[in-house]
């Protein structure tokens, strides 16, 4: 891509033939939102979406697909057009053989005289053009992961089962997880089954298990090797579809009648997020961040935020010691294992690169700068 077309896509408005209202760059997590192009959940990638609150949205790469082109397909050259949508709802691609949901190209075989179309047909915009759609996932640190635009039938390596549908990849590491597993809530909550917050972790090595484990909903048992919706108070866990399957059957009581839980923090008076830990006294129904009061145990002499030099060769920038209670499954950079999420335990985080590294093996560089803890 030249710096000119990528200097046009990172302005603030882009406007699409395909749209009516203009649409706006957007590079957070929204694992919610559908491509209109292409049908593939947007996760992380960055994409554009209407400025206008519509549903709609693109991966960035989809927003450069050709409006027209010619296109060799079975060895005669078509003229091909960008449709918004398919012409009808059992359109099927000639490529692949399934639907057309989405952006469609409609392909025309014209006689060499010029006088009507010989042969006609249709193609997901996938199937006539390579996309190259990248996400970012804390289900795999080492690598991006590539969306496989083309329905497969694989086995997810975040939930152990064969899944049909669209999955993203590691080819380095023949990792492959359905864009479902992609886009499931970090933290859920199932009050009728569970009293507490279930947290997603996609690998229980990384959790201090027995050696079996079930699942608090089916009661068969949870791979270690697998992702799962884990408990920090109580380390029950629960598959990931099953979890999925009880959020989803759970009566919703409508927001006008919901009595909202509203937390503030004590000591800084700003509200409290509570898909995360926090403290909260019942007698005197105060709450507290995490990091607004002192810990107690092993952390009461431990002051979180100030940063330690690591060597060159394992680090650039400085590193700040940091609680995992409020984070999730993060990568060590140095020893590539697992840092746990949403337990309490301390790590390291460069904020400028998103590094981060154990405790214990930044402790191997530091010197005297840290003190080591059980």
């Amino acid at each position: 891509m030249s710096s000119q077309t990528d200097t046009a896509l990172n302005r603030k408005e882009h406007k699409h033939s395909s749209h009516d209202h203009p649409l706006i760059y957007v590079d957070e997590e929204n694992p919610k939102a559908f491509c209109s192009a292409c049908g593939v959940a947007i996760i992380s990638s960055p994409s554009y979406t209407c400025s206008q609150g519509c549903n709609f949205f693109l991966h960035r790469p989809c927003t450069e697909l050709l409006q027209s082109a010619k296109l060799e397909f079975g060895r005669r050259p078509y003229d091909i057009s960008l449709l918004a949508k398919p012409p009808n709802d059992n359109c099927k691609c000639e490529k692949c053989g399934n639907f057309c949901k989405n952006f469609t190209y409609k392909c025309c075989l014209r006689s060499i005289k010029g006088y009507g179309t010989l042969h006609e047909f249709y193609l997901h915009c996938q199937c006539a053009f390579p996309l190259e759609i990248n996400i970012k996932h804390i289900s795999h640190h080492d690598h991006p992961l590539m969306a496989m635009c083309k329905e497969a039938s694989l086995v997810c390596d975040a939930c152990g089962r064969k899944q049909d549908g669209i999955f993203f990849s590691c080819q380095k590491c023949s990792f492959y997880i359905h864009q479902d597993c992609c886009s499931v809530p970090t933290v859920i909550n199932i009050e009728h089954i569970h009293p507490h917050p279930l947290f997603i972790l996609y690998s229980l090595r990384s959790f201090k298990f027995r050696t079996t484990m079930k699942c608090l909903l089916c009661n068969d048992e949870v791979s270690l090797t697998l992702g799962a919706y884990v408990c920090g108070w109580c380390t029950s866990v629960a598959h990931i579809h099953c979890a999925a399957s009880a959020v989803e059957n759970t009566v919703q009581i409508p927001q006008e009648d919901q009595e909202e839980n509203h937390y503030l923090c004590e000591f800084c008076e700003e509200d409290i997020n509570t898909k995360f830990w926090f403290y909260y006294c019942g007698k005197c129904d105060n709450s507290f961040h995490i990091n607004c009061i002192p810990s107690t145990g092993k952390f009461s002499k431990i002051k979180f935020g100030y940063n330690i030099d690591l060597p060159r060769h394992v680090h650039d920038h400085p590193v700040t010691l940091t609680r995992m209670l409020t984070m999730g499954n993060q990568r060590c950079g140095y020893c590539k294992d697992m840092i746990p999420g949403f337990v309490d335990v301390m790590a390291f985080h460069c904020s400028k690169c998103d590094f981060w590294i154990h405790f214990k093996c930044a402790g191997k560089f530091s010197g005297k700068q840290i003190l080591y803890y059980d």
